[in-house]
């Protein structure tokens, strides 16, 4: 398998042309809005199996039994500045996750956009939240130098509008489609959580999947503990105690930032 390389602004992003195989532990990753590439691997197996039996001859086969490109050897060292790294076991090198950088953003952009697609909203939010240096934790994951995945967090508001001192929200994650459920979204969000908690943070609320984030993080519904939202979600906004007994110090409306408007409003799920 061979690696497509598009350069955008300070960052050549690569896209690998297979989908990468996981650890067991992380194989689950938060929904998004993307077609699935579990039909485009069984094509591609099918090919696979074609060429073997018709003795993978000629130039085609040749290409089939290459090896994956090997990276430098400086693309596997992992930098001083990496909060945690990881293997997918995709041949590509380890996966590090650090707090995103100047050099970061056109890379970041660029997989937002192929996330999310066609859904604006999504991809204005992170761009504003970031661009606007509203963030209180903005995180890459980063694979051999291409930004392969984003999350960010940015204070809550109280109802009127007056940002809370220890309250964060996650904004949407995004991960290269080709990374996907893989588990990188998954460790940016504990990640996330891990220095939120360092930092001193008390609350981390998100609009996401009441299964996954309940079951992976421990997330629960907030309704349940007196906290609304002003976009009416039930089951699908949750909170996570990053200190324990500080859901009592919220109650009432917590709004997110106005950037999530353009979120809510061009979001089609």
């Amino acid at each position: 398998a061979h690696a497509t390389c598009h350069t955008v602004p300070h960052k050549t992003l690569c896209l690998p042309r297979h989908t990468c195989r996981a650890t067991p532990s992380y194989r689950t990753e938060i929904p998004t809005q993307v077609v699935s590439m579990g039909l485009l691997g069984r094509i591609r197996s099918f090919g696979r199996r074609k060429q073997k039996v018709d003795g993978a001859k000629g130039p085609v086969g040749e290409k089939a039994q290459q090896d994956p490109p090997q990276l430098e050897a400086s693309q596997y060292e992992i930098p001083s500045t990496a909060l945690t790294s990881f293997s997918i076991r995709d041949g590509q090198g380890p996966i590090i996750i650090r707090e995103e950088e100047d050099v970061d953003k056109a890379g970041a952009d660029e997989v937002v956009q192929l996330a999310y697609g066609k859904e604006d909203g999504k991809r204005v939010l992170a761009y504003e939240l970031r661009s606007q240096e509203k963030c209180v934790l903005s995180l890459v994951a980063v694979q051999g130098g291409c930004v392969v995945g984003h999350l960010s967090f940015s204070p809550m508001l109280y109802a009127d509008g007056t940002p809370t001192e220890k309250a964060v929200g996650q904004a949407p994650v995004s991960v290269m489609p080709r990374k996907q459920r893989c588990g990188i979204g998954s460790r940016l969000v504990a990640e996330g959580i891990r220095q939120l908690q360092r930092r001193g943070y008390e609350l981390v609320a998100t609009l996401g999947h009441p299964g996954y984030y309940s079951r992976k993080f421990g997330f629960v519904r907030a309704d349940r503990h007196g906290i609304q939202n002003e976009f009416g979600a039930g089951a699908e906004f949750m909170v996570l105690e990053l200190l324990p007994g500080s859901l009592k110090n919220y109650g009432g409306l917590l709004r997110y930032r106005p950037e999530f408007s353009e979120f809510t409003s061009s979001d089609d799920s």
